[in-house]
């Protein structure tokens, strides 16, 4: 006996249910940038800058950024600039090392949502992240990628 027969949903319930499922897949889609994903732009004596390809994400997307720290040096990945255009900060988390031990290194993760953007239209904004301590000025490391959030 076909599906359809037993639930009593007909191939045109069936249909609108999977457009909805692929349309929540879609609006939920999460892209994750790790440390790999960053290749290094600049290298001098003072100052090293790592930067990734650019994203492009659709609104309501999620958008998460692993980059390496090593615990109990007080070193912490700090997101620079109050504005981040067309994202919307989440969270940042510190996430166990894959192996336990003292000073393994492991990530911090920032996580963004994709704000709402008009039909046809996009924004940009590069983020940039700066790895220093709390009681110094800004550290010499930073990694930056090129966000686009944007509608078809």
């Amino acid at each position: 006996m076909p599906f359809s027969s037993i639930t009593g949903w007909g191939s045109g319930k069936m249909n609108v249910l999977l457009i909805l499922i692929a349309g929540l897949m879609l609006a939920g889609a999460e892209t994750t940038l790790k440390s790999a994903d960053f290749k290094p732009s600049k290298n001098d004596q003072m100052i090293e800058v790592f930067e990734a390809a650019k994203v492009e994400l659709k609104s309501g997307s999620i958008l998460k950024i692993e980059l390496p720290l090593s615990l109990g040096t007080g070193y912490q990945w700090e997101l620079l600039g109050p504005n981040h255009g067309p994202l919307s900060f989440q969270q940042t988390k510190t996430l166990p090392p894959a192996q336990p031990r003292p000073g393994a290194g492991t990530v911090q993760q920032f996580e963004f949502k994709a704000k709402a953007q008009p039909s046809g239209s996009s924004s940009q904004v590069v983020l940039v992240f700066n790895l220093r301590r709390s009681f110094e000025g800004v550290g010499n490391k930073f990694y930056q990628v090129r966000v686009v959030v944007g509608e078809p």
